[in-house]
């Protein structure tokens, strides 16, 4: 298929689906994006192909790929890593952060965000551009390291996060609360990691729904939470 053929093609699913006059399937969306990509369609056509994709599924995967909680920071950011947690309405048992109440700024208060997760491309790519060694996985504090779902930074509060096991079986839910800002702890890398971090340090979550998470696990991103 020519380039001309991929643009023209690029250019009426744009309007089809900016006008909303035709319904697509998750399906017919991969497809028509395949289609685009082995032809060499134009590259920001494509990226805003992808982009409506996901707003048109409402879902993009990733997996779990370091599960970390430790009753005591590591060099006064870090978490020991585990391939396994029971994730509850108060945190992971064992956890620093765990518990129905926490401090901030000197005033205890309900421990209502007591999951964090990263997105990895986040970091790696902090550390690439500052040319440092990578952060291990929980080197940032995190409770759930997550590949495959981007650096989280268009993630929005009241979107969902939902675990499901390699046998389908759903397992915990979590609700965006915000993102997670970088504090001044993580110059223990480098001085500059707090601002290259700014929007991609991960997301504090609550609790939806109770269970078991394990490294190779999926994790949906859904958004507005809207049925996974």
């Amino acid at each position: 298929m020519s380039n001309f053929d991929t643009d023209l093609l690029a250019t009426n699913f744009y309007f089809l689906i900016s006008k909303n006059d035709c319904i697509l399937t998750g399906k017919d969306v991969t497809v028509l994006l395949c289609i685009i990509l082995i032809g060499g369609g134009r590259k920001t056509m494509t990226t805003e192909l992808e982009s409506m994709a996901e707003r048109h599924t409402g879902v993009r995967e990733g997996k779990v790929i370091a599960v970390c909680y430790s009753p005591q920071l590591i060099n006064g950011v870090g978490k020991e890593v585990h391939d396994s947690g029971e994730i509850t309405t108060w945190g992971i048992p064992g956890d620093k952060h765990y518990g129905e109440t926490r401090v901030s700024r000197g005033r205890t208060m309900p421990n209502n965000r007591p999951i964090t997760v990263l997105g990895v491309e986040g970091v790696r790519g902090a550390c690439e551009r500052l040319g440092i060694e990578a952060i291990p996985a929980g080197g940032l504090g995190e409770n759930l390291s997550v590949e495959g779902l981007g650096d989280l930074s268009d993630v929005q509060p009241g979107d969902e996060l939902h675990v499901r096991s390699a046998d389908g079986e759903a397992g915990p839910a979590l609700k965006v609360f915000k993102q997670n800002d970088p504090c001044s702890n993580l110059q223990v890398y480098h001085k500059m990691m707090v601002k290259e971090l700014f929007g991609k340090r991960g997301l504090l979550c609550t609790v939806l729904r109770e269970g078991t998470v394990r490294v190779g696990d999926t994790v949906e991103l859904v958004r507005g939470g809207a049925e996974a």
